[in-house]
């Protein structure tokens, strides 16, 4: 008798393709976005520039995707929406190539470029949230994530290390001669930038691949409700969800103040190469990879409200830890430990999203908390970036905005410990008690 092979079921399978998926995601992001910084400072667009590139673009982005829930719903499947919105990411860094290459760009010319990309990645998240929250169920949710969010954190260090060993390599180039060839000159880094964000783009044409061969629900059940600015207004105050969000962007906007500083602190006033900055930046994942099984663990069993405080309080001191030692070693292990309290409060809060927006309003809620999010985000960065330009001394400035950042975070710790642990609808066999289905990233 012939032996014929057990197929996995969808659901498996699936789940394999989103970690696929999501692990290319994050290979792209430790190659691109991780370095928009440094390729800012390149440029010689400045500090200030090089800071507000992570903000100011995200919530022009976040702004163009408040019509994802309407675009979702006249075309009627999640799946060609998050399909179409990460390759329109992967060609938006062609233009950072060409930049790049040429080597000169007016800082409003790299900021549009670095909004087309964000936009094709904030665009996803409403949709894909709605997905998520659709397909997979709850009792699996806290251990998938944490162990899948494990191996996407392993691709952003990978690569983030080849780009780092990149940037490395093209800057021990020795200067060109009067006749050597352009690839030889100075600008041998913005040669690396481009090789960067040309590989970054194929990584997310993979991603796109494999979103495009996992499978959604047929018919697909988009039955939610198109909330107006009134109705969430009324849901902001109120409800469980409401509370969850105002939380979370209040700390976000804190967060801000300091974070998107931190790397022109390193690179340009601590002197640190682009490989010493770089191992700082895998020491942060490095923490996220090691804490996320425990953070797993912590809200299967406690639950992701738990999860969330603890998170909300590690990250209260997190920006004082920069100012202690210029020390390498010593940033190091703050990177670890920032690394870790990130990785609870993250998932903690994508959790507790899931558990507390119901399924009819989950894309449009969504929609609005990522376009208040970007807006926290810009806030406090330009919060940080304003008390950074006031001050003269360059070392005493970064201390004025780490300190203000710590101290705002400790003043939004509050609302974290008022979000509820409500559940909506969380029957054993998932959300809206439907079967098992397979997971869509």
């Amino acid at each position: 008798m012939t032996h014929v092979p057990r197929q996995p079921s969808p659901l498996r399978r699936n789940l394999r393709y989103s970690v696929v998926d999501g692990t290319a995601y994050t290979v792209m992001a430790g190659l691109a976005e991780s370095f928009f910084p440094l390729f800012v400072l390149e440029l010689g667009l400045g500090e200030v520039a090089a800071g507000l590139v992570l903000t100011i673009p995200m919530f022009l982005a976040a702004t163009v995707q408040l019509a994802t829930p309407r675009l979702v719903r006249r075309i009627g499947s999640y799946r060609a929406w998050v399909v179409g919105c990460a390759a329109s990411q992967a060609l938006a860094l062609v233009p950072l190539v060409l930049i790049a290459l040429r080597g000169q760009a007016p800082a409003w010319v790299v900021f549009a470029c670095a909004t087309a990309y964000w936009t094709g990645a904030v665009s996803c998240g409403p949709a894909w949230t709605a997905w998520m929250g659709l397909i997979i169920p709850d009792r699996l949710r806290a251990r998938y994530f944490s162990r899948r969010n494990r191996c996407l954190q392993l691709g952003l260090i990978a690569g983030l290390v080849a780009g780092a060993g990149a940037l490395h390599l093209a800057g021990r180039l020795p200067p060109a001669d009067d006749g050597a060839p352009p690839w030889r000159h100075d600008n041998a880094l913005l040669y690396a930038f481009a090789a960067l964000f040309f590989i970054a783009a194929i990584a997310r044409s993979i991603s796109t691949l494999y979103l495009f061969r996992q499978s959604e629900p047929r018919p697909l059940p988009i039955t939610e409700r198109m909330l107006r600015g009134m109705e969430v207004a009324r849901r902001l105050r109120a409800s469980p969800e409401g509370r969850l969000i105002v939380a979370l962007v209040v700390m976000q906007a804190a967060i801000q103040v300091g974070l998107p500083f931190w790397h022109p602190f390193v690179r340009e006033r601590l002197g640190f190469a682009p490989l010493e900055y770089v191992a700082l930046l895998v020491g942060l994942y490095a923490g996220r990879a090691v804490a996320l099984p425990l953070a797993g663990e912590i809200a299967h069993r406690r639950g992701p409200r738990s999860l969330l405080r603890l998170g909300s309080l590690a990250i209260v001191p997190l920006s004082l830890l920069w100012i202690v030692s210029p020390g390498f070693w010593w940033l190091f292990g703050a990177q670890l430990v920032g690394g870790a309290a990130m990785a609870m409060f993250d998932l903690g809060a994508f959790l507790m999203m899931l558990r507390l927006i119901p399924d009819d309003a989950r894309t449009s809620m969504v929609a609005r908390y990522m376009f208040l999010n970007a807006l926290a985000m810009c806030a406090g960065s330009l919060v940080g970036g304003a008390l950074l330009s006031d001050t003269v001394p360059p070392h005493p400035g970064y201390a004025l905005v780490f300190v203000a950042c710590a101290a705002a975070r400790l003043a939004a710790l509050p609302l974290t410990f008022r979000v509820p642990t409500v559940r909506i609808d969380a029957r054993p066999d998932g959300p809206r008690g439907l079967p098992e289905r397979p997971a869509v990233v």
